[in-house]
């Protein structure tokens, strides 16, 4: 018993740095709603359920559609079994917790490949502390790392870290 407990409290040990950065992350990157891209995304989804009532609407029938991609399909997926708003809410925290994945797999592997594993949580908590609502760069929208509503771009920025992750292995 004693041995299970060791090695149960040596695991929360070695990953507490990583599991206080997720937590973090969270408090920082709360859920801001419906709002910019997640009203195109939740509209598209309404369009694919009930079609007739975008008929002659010009953006629907000739702009961004959903035909392209995975994001709109899989979303629809969350919305309709589980509404409008629990579905976005839970497709933004699996976003950002594919971010965090990625971003602590990525400075990890870095650090690693510089043999620097001791700056590891240093560059860690900048990082999140640097993409953070409310810092200097964050003003500039096209320069968000992470948005605070359901979006694409946010897989877009882990598939990014994922290969950059693969480059430096």
């Amino acid at each position: 018993m004693m041995k299970v407990l060791f090695l149960f409290m040596n695991t929360i040990n070695r990953y507490f740095p990583c599991l206080t950065a997720v937590a973090l992350f969270f408090c920082f990157h709360h859920y801001g709603g419906i709002i910019l891209d997640a009203i195109l995304y939740l509209l598209q989804y309404v369009h694919s359920v009930s079609p007739e009532r975008f008929l002659g609407d010009p953006p629907i029938d000739f702009g961004n559609q959903d035909s392209f991609g995975f994001f709109s399909p899989l979303l629809g997926a969350f919305v309709k079994s589980l509404g409008v708003d629990v579905g976005m809410k839970i497709m933004c925290a699996l976003s950002h917790l594919g971010w965090c994945i990625a971003v602590i797999l990525l400075i990890n592997s870095i650090t690693r490949f510089f043999k620097s594993e001791k700056y590891f949580l240093f560059i860690l908590f900048c990082f999140i502390f640097a993409t953070a609502p409310g810092m200097p760069h964050t003003k500039i929208h096209f320069f968000r790392l992470v948005e605070t509503y359901t979006c694409s771009r946010q897989f877009s920025f882990r598939a990014w870290a994922d290969s950059l992750l693969k480059l430096t292995m």
